[in-house]
Order: C-alpha cells, then structure tokens, then sequence
C-alpha cells in the first residue's frame, strides 16, 4: 500500500485490476483421469486433507465392492478406479455427500464449500479511497452470470462489471456482456462505489463511472450501513478491495471475501490492528436474513452511534440488522478479543482505517480481512513470510480464543507459550516455523503483518507499504486455488505451504505458468517455497506474469499471495503493497463455543 505525498504520516495505496491468463498458462494440467476428493473450499473445489480430522470424504454409493465418489474439480461422479460415471454438465456438479450430480450452488451450501454463489462486499472506513471495487473469479466450466445489488436495488451489470486487459500503465478495461457472463477462469472486476478520474492531489478514482457515489456506500465511523450483495448462478470466488487504483491511490486494504455458506454465529471478534495517533481499528458485522440479532460481549466500551448502542465493558450489546445491512464499529478503544453471537449466520471483517506497523511507524494504511467463524479456526498454523523487500522481517500478531491454550514451536522465533481468551501478543521474525496448540479444542489466530515503508530506519522507503493477512491453519489448506494477482503491483510473490500425506510423503505442486515448483525447505512438518510472477519495471518471470492462474496439487497446501510497489518503476508504485490467500477451507474442524457470558 502506499502512502500519501501529500501528508507526512500517511499512505495512498492500490490493489488493483487483474488480467486474464491466456489458455496455454493451463496447458500444464493433463486430461487423465480424475482423482476422487473431498469437500473444496474458496480457491477452488479441491477440499481440505481428511487427514487434518475432518470427515471430508464424498459419501459412496452401496451396492457394489467399487464405490462411487466425486471427481477433485467435482464435475464428475466417478467409481473407485478414477473412470467417469456420470458427468455433471452446466449449473450441476458433484455433491460429495450424495455422489450425485445436483445443483452446484447448493452443493457449495450444503457442504460448506468456500467457493459459493453468494457474497457481500462491503465498504469498510478508511481514509481517502474514491473507487471501491470486488474482483470475481469463474471457478466452474460454464460462465458465470452474475447479479450485483445495493439497498434492495439491481444495479445494471453491464455499466459497473469489466474484464481487465495487460498490467502496469498498459492496464485497460473491457465492459463484461452480462448476457454471455463470465468465462471460465476469467476474473471480472466490479467497480461498486466512487467517483471517476483524478483530484488536484493526483489521487486515483475509478477508471470508469461507478453508479453508487461513495458517500452513499462507505461506512464512516460507528453506524449501521449497507453491502454489496453479488450472486452467481455457479460458484465463484470473490475478493474486495479499498480502494482500488494501484500507485495512483492510497490506504489500500483488501480481502478474500467468504460466501454466505460458510458464515457462523459465533466469532471472536478481532480489528486488524491496534489504535494509533492517525486512525482507529474498526470490524464490520454483516447480515444476509432480516431480523439477525446481534450479541457482543466488549472487552472496551463501545462508543456507539448511528443505529448502534452504547455499552460498557463485559456487559452484553445487542442490535439487529436486516439483509445487506452491517454494522461498522470504528473507535480508538480496540475490540479484539470480544466475544459475538448471533441468531442467524453472519460475517465478520477485521479492519483499521489506517494501521500503522510497528505502531507509530509512517506510513499509515487500511487493512481488512474476512474473518472465519470459530468452528473454522484452526490449533497448526505455518509461519512463512513473502520475500523480503529489503532485509526485513514479518510482524506477527497471535489471538487466543480459548483460556488455557499451550502452544508449541517447531523453531524458536520469540512467540508466546501460551494464550488466553482475547489475548494478542505480537513479535516479529523473518525465520519460517510451525507454531501448534494442544488441539482442535484450542483454536486460535494468526495474522501476518508487513511493516511500513518507514519502518528500520528508512532503508525500507517507497518498496511496500503496511499490510495485514489472515493465516490460514493447517487443517483448511486446499489441493486447488484459482487465484489472481493484481496487474497493477511490479512485484508479485507467491508462498506456498504445503502438507505430506499419511505416509509423511509431499505432492509436487504445479502452477499454470511454471510447472512443478522446486526449491522446497523443510519446517515443522511441512516444507515452503516461493515463486515471483513480475519484478522489476512489471517484468514477467519466466512464462508467468500478473493476472488469473491456477496451481494445483495431490496433497493439501496453503497459497498466500503479495504484491508490492517500489521505487524501480517508471510509473509511480512506490509505498504501495497488498496481500490475502488464495483461498482457504471453512470447514467446521472444531466444536468449540465460546459464550457471551459477563465474567
């Protein structure tokens, strides 16, 4: 993310746009036969190991000594030897709990895959940001006709959906046909909320007309606002971002959005990060029924407003929200740690207006991630940082959920030995390590932190800005992700985790433009690597580039993607950055319930 010229604190950032692979990046993947799976999640239908504790496997078919199953992309219903039983054409796929074709959509509902077909993106608070904008990526093999909604209100997707062409300032814009939909493995950018051009500052907006002006969309403060409802009539995966514009534009936060499928109502409730001289933390609650009520047990007292009450600390606050509603909370008193309820599912964003790391470090951006519910948290989870800009090390920040929870290292990297219910405790490293709890019963969080531009004396400035991302556990790692990389960054790099299977042995891992990924290292249990897309002036490496990929593999991995700016560009990128995964699993992996009872 990057920071404001034109303050002396703050950063303007930009995630940005993405380009469409061309079809040979998909060459690498051979026909065969297809392998049967287990339950997918939101980089794409390859499901999580049933080797982490889940009963994941596709349900079979009695009847016989070879039974039937779902195919990995869940397309097919397949027998024990890998040949197709039944296709699932269109609309349909594979339900593993049946082995049978159904409704695609229904199967990502009733068996909470995080791919899906319905989400909500919402406007969160920052500073600046005049272009709020979701990204949407057609996991399935038919197009994806998508539907966009605001207060109740179809908005027409012809004039807000396009397809992004090239990278960097060769970056343009074609308006998607909502008749034809999105392709398969196509991304399409919608650009919800903002204002078009540029301001006498230079600050970037949309480059095409937004329909919804971003005072009627953007949360500011603590209020109950409204989201973006965007539907699919196949599953897909979608992120947002805010705002979006690269090295145009400032305080970028962006997150992998969770479709409604797997939202839950019981969370701890967590900002991206603490309160600072600039800015303060803020989450955002988001309804998808009428009359969801609210429960949230505060370790602070909320500074309520705008449709939300005011409560002290540890006394139950209650409100309700309709469909598309959420209500921001956005105050200097810091609510990680809380405890939230409710009596239908909703979604949590963890978010700051403009977080500053280490605190007090310059610049400032916006950070937002989406948040999995408690069920989904997991007690394993592999510490591996991007790569270096310069010579720095990641800032890691640890939540408890659960009093009593021991933790164990693979390498000695300065983290705590134990948490507590609501407990942070944050240091930083750039050494990887493998940090596990006592068990499923003791989930807990995991953020990674990239520092601001600012931060080691200087020796920092203009590459990357700071940034926060959600670590996925162990357990939900997937064996497919249809991921993208935003175009407009000239530093692109991909970490990739992965797990060996029951006889301690590890899958390659193949990417689209690369190959089979070398360069493994041992932590833990597990082995890393990293690769570059773009570096340099945007210059490709090898066949791969920026835009829309698939990687893909036999055994569970995990898939963090980071962009970055620097001051080696001919265009301005400098103090800009962006990261999220490419996708995790939601799947219930603990029953673990924490109440909001006063102590």
């Amino acid at each position: 993310m990057q920071s404001f010229a034109w303050l002396s604190v703050f950063g303007f950032v930009g995630l940005a746009a993405v380009a469409n692979c061309s079809s040979s990046n998909h060459s690498v993947f051979s026909s065969g036969k297809p392998s049967a799976t287990s339950v997918g999640g939101s980089g794409g239908f390859g499901g999580a190991s049933s080797e982490s504790g889940l009963n994941l496997g596709g349900a079979s078919a009695s009847g016989g000594s070879c039974s039937v199953n779902c195919a990995s992309d869940f397309h097919d219903v397949i027998d024990c030897n890998g040949d197709v039983v039944e296709s699932c054409a269109g609309t349909n796929g594979c339900d593993p709990k049946l082995s049978q074709c159904a409704n695609a959509c229904q199967v990502a509902v009733d068996n909470k895959l995080s791919v899906g077909c319905d989400y909500y993106a919402t406007y969160m608070d920052a500073f600046g940001g005049n272009c709020f904008a979701a990204f949407v990526a057609n996991t399935w093999d038919v197009p994806a006709h998508l539907q966009v909604e605001f207060q109740g209100q179809q908005l027409p997707l012809g004039a807000i959906a396009y397809l992004p062409n090239g990278s960097g300032p060769s970056l343009t814009y074609t308006p998607l046909d909502s008749a034809k939909g999105l392709a398969p493995g196509e991304v399409a950018i919608l650009f919800l909320a903002g204002s078009q051009g540029q301001n006498s500052s230079g600050e970037g907006f949309c480059p095409v007309p937004p329909l919804v002006p971003t005072l009627a969309a953007r949360t500011i403060g603590t209020a109950i606002g409204n989201s973006f409802h965007i539907r699919s009539d196949v599953p897909v995966i979608s992120y947002e971002i805010n705002p979006f514009g690269g090295g145009s534009v400032a305080v970028t936060g962006a997150s992998l959005l969770l479709p409604t499928s797997v939202w839950g109502t019981n969370y701890l409730a967590v900002n991206a990060h603490e309160d600072n001289q600039v800015a303060t933390p803020s989450l955002n609650i988001v309804a998808a029924e009428n009359a969801t009520l609210v429960t949230l047990l505060p370790v602070n007292p909320v500074q309520g407003g705008n449709g939300i009450p005011s409560g002290p600390a540890n006394v139950p606050l209650t409100f309700t929200l309709n469909k598309g509603q959420q209500a921001q909370i956005s105050q200097s008193l810091f609510l990680t740690g809380s405890i939230l309820q409710s009596n239908k599912p909703v979604g949590l964003m963890a978010g700051h207006v403009c977080s500053q790391v280490p605190q007090g470090v310059a610049y400032c951006d916006h950070a937002e991630q989406m948040v999995p519910p408690v069920t989904a948290l997991g007690s394993e989870y592999a510490g591996v940082m991007y790569r270096p800009r310069v010579n720095e090390p990641a800032i890691w920040r640890l939540v408890g959920v659960v009093d009593g929870t021991q933790l164990t290292w693979s390498t000695a990297v300065g983290g705590p030995s134990s948490l507590a219910l609501g407990q942070v405790v944050e240091f930083s490293s750039a050494v990887p390590f493998v940090v596990k709890s006592q068990g499923a019963d003791h989930p807990f969080i995991l953020f990674q932190h990239m520092s601001g531009s600012q931060w080691m004396g200087g020796a920092l400035d203009g590459y990357g800005d700071s940034d926060a991302v959600l670590s996925v556990p162990v357990q939900q790692y997937l064996r497919s992700y249809l991921f993208f990389a935003d175009p407009t960054y000239p530093e692109t790099n991909l970490v990739i985790t992965r797990s060996p299977d029951k006889n301690g042995v590890f899958a390659d891992v193949t990417l689209d433009c690369a190959g089979k990924l070398g360069g493994w290292q041992k932590v833990g249990d597990l082995e890393w690597t990293r690769i570059d897309l773009i570096t340099g002036n945007f210059q490709p490496v090898g066949n791969c580039s920026t835009g829309s990929h698939e990687i893909k593999s036999e055994n569970p991995f995990g898939l963090l993607v980071w962009g970055w700016g620097t001051p080696n560009t001919l265009s301005f990128t400098e103090n800009v950055s962006y990261g999220y995964p490419g996708g995790m699993g939601v799947t219930p992996i603990n029953n673990v319930v924490i109440v909001p009872n006063p102590k």
